[in-house]
């Protein structure tokens, strides 16, 4: 039998990176970003041997899990990710994107 503590980590470091590849870049939706909890959520229960028909609240799942919430991790991602843009080279690509404003020219009337 696996413990429960081997089990997070391995979450930790296994699937959560999984579900958080590149969320860095994602322009979010909160229906998305909801998504992502509830299986994360799911997969949490799954850890704990826990089924939806035993109505055991998420609060104590995750005090029981003590894991942080996957929101919380891919804004923390973001952050970085805008840390590491500002410290690139001015000619680099994503420095570009990232300081250009979408309309530097007027546009014409109906366009």
């Amino acid at each position: 039998m696996i413990s429960t503590k081997l089990k997070i980590k391995t979450f930790e470091t296994c699937a959560l990176p999984v579900l958080t590849y590149s969320a860095q870049t994602w322009a979010f939706t909160r229906k998305q970003l909801e998504k992502l909890r509830t299986t994360q959520r799911s997969m949490k229960r799954s850890l704990l041997n826990i089924r939806k028909s035993e109505k055991v609240r998420n609060n104590t799942i995750r005090a029981k899990t003590k894991m942080k919430d996957i929101g919380y991790i891919i804004k923390r991602a973001k952050v970085s990710y805008v840390g590491h843009m500002i410290r690139t080279a001015e000619g680099r690509l994503n420095k570009i994107l990232y300081k250009r404003t979408p309309y530097e020219i007027a546009r014409k009337k109906g366009i």
